[in-house]
């Protein structure tokens, strides 16, 4: 997939979006720093990475995220996003439009797809006829699909449904999956300013436990991009 570079952002972060790209092929997620930026700039920005679709219904393109002690999650466990939908976003984009008085919270980053490779030819093929029913979370849209965990589009990969609280971990080929996930498991860590960009078709991620101190608070802008 080749970057669409809007002319007001090119001169600035072309350089960023292509590497960028390079890092997704390899390692499923690339982060940088662009400083301070507002939520147009932000929207322009996503917009090289492919065309930005709202997160539900009524949605604007880009979604506010606050996290404290008080509200968001403490921790979040692996998931790809919107594993719901029909077909889930390709990557997800989060910018850290703020940040203070809190600790660790960092992204924690899995290697779907090359766990998935390091599996058996036979528990591949369980995984590709597993089909689960895949609900939205009690707080969004309700909106649920029957569905495979693992997509295919022309008859290769495509992407994968990952939610823990979906799977029968009594299996023992899903749970083969998951410890080879576990084994690929990166903590990544990102400051004020700084774009990271999953992969949400071919690498799960969650978020570690979160000290909180007074007034502790994070502020994300989120896009998703099909």
């Amino acid at each position: 997939m080749q970057p669409i570079l809007y002319k007001k952002l090119n001169d600035k972060f072309s350089t960023q979006v292509k590497k960028a790209f390079e890092e997704l092929d390899y390692q499923g997620y690339s982060i940088f720093n662009v400083g301070e930026i507002n939520k147009d700039d932000f929207l322009k920005l996503s917009y090289s990475f492919g065309e930005v679709i709202p997160s539900g219904r009524n949605c604007e393109l880009v979604d506010d995220i606050y996290t404290t002690y008080e509200m968001g999650n403490k921790t979040l466990p692996m998931h790809t996003d919107k594993s719901y939908w029909r077909i889930p976003p390709r990557f997800e984009i989060l910018y850290v439009n703020g940040v203070e008085n809190m600790e660790k919270g960092e992204i924690t980053v899995g290697n779907l797809i090359g766990a998935f490779h390091n599996l058996s030819e036979e528990d591949q093929q369980t995984l590709l006829s597993y089909v689960s029913v895949y609900s939205a979370p009690f707080n969004r849209d309700q909106g649920s699909t029957q569905t495979h965990l693992v997509g295919v589009l022309d008859n290769e990969i495509a992407f994968f449904r990952y939610r823990l609280d979906i799977f029968d971990s009594s299996l023992p080929e899903i749970k083969r999956w998951i410890d080879n996930i576990n084994d690929t498991i990166k903590y990544v860590s990102y400051k004020k300013g700084d774009i990271l960009i999953l992969d949400n078709w071919r690498h799960c991620a969650g978020r570690n436990d979160t000290v909180w101190h007074d007034g502790g608070y994070r502020h994300l802008y989120r896009s998703l991009i099909i």
